[in-house]
C-alpha cells in the first residue's frame, strides 16, 4: 500500500474518495479526532444554528442575512435577536463600530443603478442617513438592526458594511 499525503488532509475534510475518484474499499478510523465522522452515518454537513436563549434548543434559531452584508454586521445582528432585539444588547463591536440602541452605523453601497430610489428604498426602511454620496453609490447613516436584511435584499443594493468607530491609540 502507497501512502498518499492528500488522503489524510481529504479525510479530515469529511471527502472519503481518493486522487483517482474512488472510494478505496473498506474505510476504518482509528484516529480519535477522527472518529466523530462515525457518529453520523450520514454523509450531510452539519450547520450551526444560533439560538436566541443560551443552552435553550427549543427557541427558533435567528434566520442568517444575505451574503452581500459584511460579517460583523452578520454578528451584531445574531447578537440582537440572541438578546431578543433589546435595545441594550451586549456585543463585541460595541466600541468599535457605531451602535446606538437598535440601530446600528451603516454604508449601503448601491449597484449603479437609480440613486434617488436607493435613497428612498432606505429611507423607508428607517436609515437615519447622515451623508449620501452619488457618484459613489453610497448612504451612510443609522440603520435599525432588523432592517438589515431587507436594505441588503434591495435590488438597488450592492452590500451593506459597518460604520467603524475612530480608535485613539496611545504611544
Amino acid at each position: 500500500m502507497v501512502a498518499i499525503p492528500s488522503v489524510g488532509l481529504a479525510h479530515v475534510k469529511g471527502d472519503l474518495r481518493l486522487p483517482d475518484g474512488s472510494t478505496g474499499g473498506s474505510h476504518r478510523v482509528s484516529h480519535p479526532a477522527l472518529s466523530h465522522r462515525h457518529a453520523h452515518p450520514h454523509r450531510r454537513a452539519h450547520h450551526k444554528t444560533n439560538s436566541p436563549h443560551p443552552g435553550g434548543g427549543s427557541a427558533k434559531p435567528v434566520a442568517p442575512l444575505p451574503a452581500n452584508v459584511s460579517q460583523p454586521l452578520r454578528v451584531i445582528y445574531q447578537e440582537f435577536e440572541a438578546a431578543g432585539g433589546q435595545s441594550s444588547f451586549p456585543s463585541i463591536y460595541r466600541g468599535v463600530i457605531e451602535i446606538d440602541g437598535s440601530r446600528v452605523g451603516v454604508m449601503i453601497h448601491g449597484n449603479g443603478g437609480d440613486f434617488n430610489t436607493l435613497v428612498s428604498d432606505m429611507s423607508k426602511l428607517g436609515l437615519q442617513a447622515n451623508a449620501e454620496d452619488a457618484t459613489t453609490q453610497t448612504i451612510s447613516g443609522l440603520l435599525p438592526i432588523r432592517a438589515l436584511g431587507q436594505a441588503a435584499n434591495d435590488p438597488l443594493t450592492r452590500s451593506v458594511t459597518p460604520i467603524f468607530l475612530p480608535q485613539l491609540q496611545m504611544r
